[in-house]
């Protein structure tokens, strides 16, 4: 996530097929370092900023964990402040009008159809809607305080084509248009006000493709394209109206630490 003072911050992951416990913060043209370390070792967990917050949820090595964690920007320290309804990875987070909200995931048998909200503190997220049906590894976004959905690998293991309106107000999820072709693993980043979908599952067409999404209908059109596919990167907006998506998996399925900037 994107930190007030123009830091980057980075909690856990994959690093050579095994999850890190490590808390990363920096900017990434300058250099990032370990700030701290999780207590446990965790790859696919959700991290969002609310206020002054930030909210590790989740989360998975062996098994998928409950716990939703504040995490202490300046020296990476956590405590646990709450717990999910169910053990949870594989899920996205994205913060509007200052709660975080996350969309589906994983509890090491069952694909999830809980939309989420959680406050600043944590300590008791609330169910806000539901999925037509489970998803892992979605795009979420956020747009005049609707969520937009797109994409995520469904129970079958097959990649979903769909994208969803949320009105997080009444729970309502309304499909809308689906993407030109199945897509998981892919980011929405917020580029000068507009939703785009960047990225997705290395291997298949469209995985170095910048999508514009229109939060009406749903439709999608290509704007642009980044230097090398990536799947399942960190991603932050900048002060600038560019997004900036950090490391992520490249062509040969390895974690990468390279940085790419989206500007259009």
């Amino acid at each position: 996530v994107g930190l007030a003072d123009g830091r980057l911050l980075v909690v856990g992951g994959l690093v050579n097929g095994t999850s890190t416990d490590a808390v990363v913060a920096g900017n990434p043209r300058d250099g990032m370092k370990v700030i701290g370390h999780l207590a446990v070792p965790t790859h696919d967990a959700a991290l969002a900023l609310v206020g002054k917050s930030v909210l590790y949820i989740g989360g998975g090595a062996a098994t998928q964990f409950t716990t939703v964690r504040l995490i202490d920007q300046a020296t990476g320290e956590q405590r646990t402040t709450g717990h999910l309804p169910a053990a949870a990875s594989d899920l996205g987070a994205v913060t509007s009008n200052n709660l975080a909200y996350t969309v589906g995931g994983y509890d090491g048998a069952t694909w999830l159809t809980s939309v989420l909200s959680y406050d600043a503190g944590g300590a008791s997220p609330e169910l806000v809607g539901q999925m037509p049906f489970g998803l892992r590894y979605p795009a979420i976004g956020t747009v005049g305080g609707n969520l937009y959905v797109a994409g995520g690998t469904l129970a079958s293991g097959a990649d979903s084509a769909a994208t969803f309106r949320i009105d997080v107000h009444s729970g309502q999820v309304t499909r809308l248009a689906d993407l030109p072709r199945p897509t998981a693993h892919a980011v929405f980043v917020q580029v000068k006000g507009q939703l785009v979908l960047a990225g997705g599952r290395i291997g298949t067409p469209g995985a170095n493709m910048l999508r514009s999404f229109d939060p009406k209908s749903g439709v999608t059109h290509v704007v642009g394209r980044i230097p090398a596919g990536v799947a399942d990167p960190a991603f932050v907006s900048l002060d600038d109206g560019s997004a900036l998506l950090v490391g992520g998996f490249n062509a040969a399925g390895t974690a990468t630490d390279t940085n790419m900037q989206v500007t259009s």
